[in-house]
């Protein structure tokens, strides 16, 4: 009889999980497949899919507390006039540090689901969407607040100046 296969695995060429489902399938969330595991009783594939949503918002989380130090800074050094740029560089602190403190309370709440899913814990999925909900608290203000520093960009700069700030 051949075992099921785990939903995620080390890929040696990223050096990090990926997803062992079909290309297919892979538009499907990773927080519904942890539940699924979870109601399924694999515990072991609900951890695994639950550290994968972390896997999954690590680069925004890295490239947004970097971008809301980096982006007034280069709209500075690009001519955009301090008065225009303080409240925006205040604003990205309060931003980034929130950021920041939903960062720590996604991936935490993300281990007490993994801790419940493993003890069979009946609230891990309220856990996982504790889960779910802090990390949309705490990333969308930051994409809105780098969204708005883009059109800030475009609006002094010229619409052109937006692609060489992303690269």
């Amino acid at each position: 009889m051949r075992m099921a296969e785990r939903p995620t695995r080390f890929y040696d060429a990223l050096g990090h999980d990926v997803r062992t489902d079909p290309w297919p399938d892979q538009g499907r969330s990773s927080y519904v497949l942890a539940l699924d595991a979870f109601t399924e009783g694999r515990a072991e594939d609900a951890a695994s899919l639950a550290q994968m949503t972390v896997q999954e918002a690590q680069e925004a989380f890295h490239l947004y507390t970097l971008w809301l130090v980096e982006l007034p800074a280069l709209l500075a050094a690009r001519g955009i006039a301090e008065s225009a740029l303080a409240p925006e560089r205040l604003d990205c602190t309060r931003v980034k540090h929130e950021l920041e403190s939903g960062w720590t309370r996604y991936v935490g709440l993300v281990s007490r689901f993994e801790d419940l899913a493993a003890s069979g814990g009946s609230d891990a999925p309220e856990t996982l969407e504790l889960a779910r909900s802090a990390w949309l608290a705490a990333h969308d203000p930051a994409t809105d607040k780098l969204a708005a520093l883009f059109a800030l960009a475009a609006e002094e700069l010229g619409e052109a100046s937006v692609g060489p700030l992303w690269d």
